[in-house]
């Protein structure tokens, strides 16, 4: 009878009594859930080689995006004359010569453009917090000096 079975599905017996030892006592919903788990694990497994298949094109772009403001020192994306029909506007927070990190907003309404008044402000507030940045960045470094230089007076 097995063999018949078999036969009339076109499988082999032994894929019949490995698939019985495999989903032998399931509910049909639970064989239906580990189907699907191992096809997203299949998905994930070929995903994972390639950072472009797992995340969306756009998101991309918008970091290609960001690269640019870091590396210019200028803001790029939204409303500005690099990538303009990106949805965010990138601001890199920089303090001299340093450019420490980037500011990306995303605003809710992208049809509705900054004020032309509203950019030096920006740009204001990014070089604040890059400067609070270099500050922290500073008194660690100084505190490290400090706390290397006493233990090695005290040997």
């Amino acid at each position: 009878m097995t063999a018949e079975l078999c036969r009339q599905h076109g499988i082999s017996e032994q894929t019949y009594y490995r698939w019985k030892a495999k989903y032998g006592g399931m509910e049909s919903r639970d064989a239906k859930k580990l189907k699907q788990l191992e096809d997203e694990n299949r998905k994930l497994k070929v995903a994972a080689g390639d950072l472009s298949s797992v995340i969306q094109k756009g998101v991309m772009k918008e970091i290609a995006v960001a690269h640019a403001a870091y590396d210019s020192g200028q803001m790029a994306g939204w409303g500005t004359q690099t990538s303009p029909t990106t949805e965010i506007l990138f601001v890199p927070l920089r303090a001299g010569a340093t450019t420490w990190g980037i500011l990306a907003l995303r605003p809710r309404d992208p049809g509705r453009f900054l004020l032309r008044e509203q950019l030096p402000l920006l740009d204001s507030l990014a070089k604040q917090v890059a400067l609070a940045l270099e500050v922290e960045r500073m008194s660690v470094h100084a505190l490290g000096r400090a706390t290397t230089s006493g233990s090695s007076r005290s040997q």
